[in-house]
């Protein structure tokens, strides 16, 4: 097949997958999983890599532009995975607000705090979890009413079979580390719900702060927009520019690149580490 076929048929192959990324980025920023911001940089990613696939005449080029692609279609399977997370995770927290809410206005209220120690254990916080349902249990009545023949506590079995379970397929050996409050710094032991110093809700902001959000998965839509660019313009340059302006070009590309990518996901937070090592 001559040369400009292959080319052209190339081409052909390449429209469809694109599109199917421009029609994605702009599903998710009109459904609000992407900020649009995000979408269109992304967008624009995309643009420059169509452009520089249809522009040039080499059919390697093509074909690994056209790779790079393929690469960002099988991550959509996973972005639509984290969706779904972040959506439970935002339950999650809704959750615990609410139980909190609760807790405030009784605070003896045994029910709420197993409730806060069951949405923490499906948050991903076993380890806190198991400690204040524990002490919770431990702080129960059990003095039998020989009226009910009955105590406080056996009106949570259920709940203390549930701790057990939870403890019996605990696996992580950091489980039970202190957290530290975002609010104060304080370092706090397992089994609290208040800040030991400055009795805020430090879990809630723990859960809150490690939410999957929009942004997040927005700044790996870009991340990976930004090094698909720089594969794509460093194949380019290798291909269609002399030594030794191709090479230059594709170091610093990669390096650009690199940079962006230090600068979108460092960590921005007040404090670096919430969670003791």
């Amino acid at each position: 097949m001559p040369e400009s076929g292959a080319q052209l048929l190339i081409t052909l192959a390449m429209i469809p997958t694109f599109g199917f990324c421009f029609v994605m980025l702009a599903y998710w920023a009109i459904d609000g999983k992407l900020h649009p911001g995000y979408a269109f940089c992304g967008a624009s990613l995309l643009a420059f890599l169509n452009f520089v696939a249809i522009s040039t005449p080499n059919s390697a080029v093509k074909i690994g532009i056209m790779l790079i692609i393929i690469t960002g279609v099988a991550f959509f399977p996973y972005a639509s995975t984290q969706f779904e997370r972040a959506e439970l995770q935002a339950v999650d927290v809704m959750r615990l607000e609410k139980a909190h809410k609760a807790l405030a206005k009784h605070s003896d209220n045994i029910a709420v705090r197993f409730d806060i120690a069951k949405t923490l254990y499906d948050y991903g916080l076993p380890g806190h979890a198991i400690a204040i349902a524990e002490t919770t249990l431990r702080a129960i009545d059990a003095t039998v009413d020989p009226t009910a023949n009955t105590s406080m506590r056996n009106l949570f079995m259920n709940e203390a079979q549930k701790v057990k379970f939870w403890r019996k397929n605990l696996t992580d050996p950091n489980a039970f580390e202190p957290v530290k409050c975002h609010a104060c710094g304080t370092m706090n032991p397992v089994g609290n719900i208040a800040c030991v110093r400055c009795k805020g809700p430090f879990l809630l902001e723990l859960a809150r702060r490690e939410n999957l959000s929009q942004a997040m998965f927005g700044k790996l839509v870009l991340g990976w927009g930004m090094s698909a660019a720089a594969l794509g313009g460093g194949l380019w340059a290798l291909t269609t520019l002399p030594l030794p302006w191709s090479a230059i070009i594709l170091v610093a590309s990669l390096v650009i690149a690199g940079v962006l990518l230090s600068l979108l996901f460092r960590d921005r937070s007040k404090y670096k580490q919430i969670v003791a090592d």
